[in-house]
C-alpha cells in the first residue's frame, strides 16, 4: 500500500554522523532512476556506484537534521541527481520522531518538470524586460486569464513607463486603445492570435495617450503544455513619419528560410526569381544579419575567386538591379536598404528563422536541425556559427539546469 503512494516515501535512522537509510519505496527509488535490484546491489556492495539515492539523499538531508527538532516538520527543495547524472529537482518535506528522536521520516516529490517550467517563465520575463529597457520600441504582454493588457511605452515628459490596461476586451471594443477604422483588422488578428496563429500588423494605436499613431505590431502566442494560448507577447514599433507607401508594404508577411535551403515567402508565397545570383545575393545580406555589405564582399562571395574590377562590378549591379526589380514585383523592395554602395537587409521588416533561433524564440519553424543555406557554399562559416550556438545551449543546460526559478 505504502509503494503505491505518489510520494516518495523514505526512513532514515541516524547511526553515528550519517545517515543511515532503514526504508525506500519503490516511488523513491524510481525519483532516482534506480530499481530495487540495482538498489540492493549497491546496499550488498556488488555494484560499486558513486552515487546513488542514499549518497544523495545523505548529502541533502545531513546538514538539516543536525538542526531539526522532535515533532517540528522541516520542508525544503534541493537540486540532486539520478543515477545516469540527470538533475532532478525536490520537493522534501521531512519530521524528527517525536518519541524515537534518532528517526526521521521524509517524503520527497519530483518537481523537475515545475522548475523547468518556472526557469522557462522567468527567462522569457527577463528577456521581455531587457528587450523593453534596451528598445526603442514598445513591448507588451497580455494575460488572456486575466484580460489584462500590459506594455512598456516611451513618453517625452516621463520617459519608459508601464502602461496597464484592464478589461481589455470591452476596451478594444469601445475604440479606447485601436483607432476606430482599424478595429475590425486588430481584432481579427487578436482573435487569431488567441488560436495560437502569430503574425504582424498595421495600425493606428494610442500607447502614451497623446493621440493616435501609426505602429507595426508583431506578436508571438505563447502556449502551455496542453497548447492552450495563455499569454500574448510582442512588440509595437512606431512607423509615424515614414512615408506613406512604406506604411501597405509593411502590411506584407515577409518569411525567409535559411534551415535547409534558402527561400523568401511573401504572405506565404515563395518568389520565383529568374536570376539565381539575385536570390543568392539576397541570401548573402540575409546571411549578414542586417549588416551592411560591401560591393568587394558581395563580388567575392557571389563570383568565388573574381577581383573587384569593373567587369565584375558591372556584373553585381545587374545582379541588383534583378534583385530590386523582383523585390518591387512583390512590393517589399523597402527591406533593401541602399547606403554608399553597401547593401543590408532591413532586418526588422522580415521574419526569418535564424533570427529567431539566435533570439531564443522557440518553434517549429525556428529549429536548426544542422543544415543551413545547403545552395551556397559561402554559408559554411553561419553553419559552423550555429552548430556552436547548439552546442554552447546544451553545455549551458547540462551545467545550469535548475539553476533557476521561484523557489530559488
Amino acid at each position: 500500500m505504502i509503494a503505491a503512494v505518489p510520494v516518495g516515501l523514505c526512513i532514515v535512522h541516524i547511526t553515528g554522523k550519517k545517515p543511515e537509510v532503514v526504508y525506500l519505496s519503490d516511488r523513491m527509488l524510481s525519483i532516482f532512476g534506480c530499481t530495487r535490484q540495482i538498489y540492493d546491489g549497491m546496499r550488498r556492495g556488488v555494484l560499486q556506484i558513486d552515487t546513488g539515492p542514499e549518497q544523495e539523499l545523505s548529502d541533502a538531508l545531513l546538514g538539516r537534521i543536525k538542526c531539526s527538532e522532535p515533532g517540528v516538520p522541516i520542508h525544503f527543495k534541493t537540486k540532486s541527481h539520478k543515477l545516469n547524472g540527470d538533475t532532478v529537482w525536490l520537493d522534501i518535506s521531512m519530521v524528527r520522531n517525536e518519541e524515537v528522536p534518532e528517526m526521521f521520516y521524509i517524503s520527497i516529490l519530483d518537481i523537475t518538470g515545475e522548475m523547468e517550467k518556472r526557469k522557462q517563465e522567468k527567462w522569457k520575463e527577463e528577456r521581455y524586460r531587457l528587450l523593453s529597457e534596451s528598445s526603442g520600441v514598445v513591448t507588451f504582454d497580455y494575460n488572456v486569464e486575466t484580460d489584462v493588457f500590459v506594455s512598456s511605452a516611451q513618453t517625452e515628459r516621463y520617459g519608459r513607463r508601464d502602461f496597464e490596461l484592464p478589461d481589455f476586451k470591452n476596451q478594444l471594443k469601445m475604440g479606447n486603445f485601436a483607432y476606430a477604422e482599424d478595429i475590425e483588422r486588430f481584432t481579427a488578428a487578436f482573435e487569431k492570435a488567441l488560436q495560437g496563429e502569430g503574425g504582424s500588423i498595421v495600425c493606428r494605436l494610442d500607447f502614451t495617450g497623446n493621440g493616435w499613431k501609426w505602429y507595426r505590431v508583431e506578436y508571438i502566442s505563447v502556449k502551455d503544455d496542453a497548447g492552450a494560448v495563455y499569454r500574448l507577447v510582442g512588440r509595437a514599433e512606431e512607423t509615424e513619419g515614414r512615408r506613406k507607401s512604406d506604411e501597405k508594404e509593411l502590411e506584407k508577411r515577409v518569411d525567409i528560410r535559411t534551415f535547409g535551403y534558402f527561400d523568401i515567402f511573401i504572405n506565404g508565397c515563395s518568389i520565383p526569381f529568374s536570376n539565381a545570383k539575385a536570390k543568392e545575393y539576397l541570401a548573402l545580406l540575409v546571411d549578414r544579419q542586417g549588416g551592411f555589405v560591401s560591393a568587394q564582399e558581395a563580388i567575392s562571395c557571389l563570383w568565388e575567386n573574381c577581383e573587384a574590377d569593373e567587369r565584375s562590378m558591372t556584373r553585381l549591379r545587374k545582379t541588383a538591379m534583378y534583385l530590386r526589380d523582383t523585390l518591387k514585383e512583390w512590393g517589399v523592395e523597402g527591406i533593401i536598404e541602399t547606403e554608399n554602395r553597401q547593401r543590408r537587409i532591413v532586418s526588422e521588416k522580415v521574419n526569418c528563422d535564424m533570427y529567431n533561433f539566435l533570439a531564443g524564440i522557440q518553434g517549429l519553424r525556428n529549429q536548426y536541425t544542422g543544415s543551413y543555406m545547403l545552395n551556397y557554399s559561402w554559408s559554411e562559416v553561419t553553419s559552423s556559427m550555429l552548430d556552436e550556438q547548439i552546442q554552447k545551449k546544451q553545455t549551458d543546460r547540462n551545467n545550469t539546469h535548475g539553476k533557476t526559478g521561484r523557489y530559488i
